[in-house]
C-alpha cells in the first residue's frame, strides 16, 4: 500500500511538468501571434483600401449615368447622391480621414481626359508610407491599364504619401 502512495506522489509531479510545457507552448504561440499583428493589420487595411477604391470608381460610374463625361464629379457629389457608404464618405460627406490608413479619399475627373476619373488615396502614417509600394502593387491590376505592378503603370501614380488611380 505504501508503494502506491509514493506512485501517486510521482504522478502529480509529472502532471505539473506537462502543464508547464503546455503553458510554455501557449505563451510562445501568443508571442508569435502578437508579433505578427502589425503585418496582419497592414494586409487587412491594404485589402480594404483596394475594395474602397473600387467602390468609389463603381459608384462614380453610376453617378455619371447619361452624362457625357465625369466633369464636376467629386467625392462630395457622389456621397450626396447616396451611392457611397458612410464609411467612405464620413460624417461631412467629404471623404476626409476615411480610408483604412486614416487618409483622405479624393475623386476628380482629370482635365486631360474627362472620360476617366482619378481616385486619390492619401496615406498619412509614416509606417504605412514605407509600404506604399505594396499597396500600389495590390491596386495596380484594378486600374484602367490593368497593370501587373505599381511600377511603370500608366494609370497609377505613386506619390510619397498618396496613390492616384485612373479608372
Amino acid at each position: 500500500m505504501k508503494s502506491q502512495h509514493c506512485y501517486v506522489q510521482r504522478q502529480r509531479g509529472a502532471i505539473s511538468a506537462e502543464f508547464a510545457m503546455v503553458a510554455a507552448f501557449i505563451v510562445i504561440a501568443l508571442i508569435f501571434i502578437v508579433s505578427q499583428a502589425p503585418k496582419l493589420v497592414f494586409k487587412i487595411n491594404e485589402m480594404r483600401f483596394v475594395s474602397q477604391a473600387s467602390e468609389i470608381s463603381q459608384e462614380a460610374q453610376a453617378w455619371k449615368k447619361f452624362r457625357p463625361n465625369f466633369k464636376g464629379v467629386t467625392i462630395k457629389v457622389v456621397c450626396e447622391d447616396g451611392s457611397l457608404s458612410k464609411s467612405i464618405c464620413g460624417a461631412a460627406n467629404d471623404g476626409k480621414a476615411t480610408n483604412p490608413f486614416g487618409g483622405d479619399w479624393i475623386l476628380a475627373a482629370p482635365e486631360s481626359n474627362l472620360g476617366t476619373i482619378a481616385v486619390t488615396g492619401k496615406i498619412p502614417n509614416e509606417t504605412d508610407k514605407k509600404k506604399i509600394t505594396s499597396v500600389a502593387n495590390a491596386i495596380a491590376p484594378s486600374t484602367r491599364s490593368n497593370c501587373m505592378s505599381g511600377s511603370n503603370c500608366s494609370s497609377l501614380t505613386v506619390g510619397a504619401d498618396s496613390l492616384t488611380m485612373i479608372y
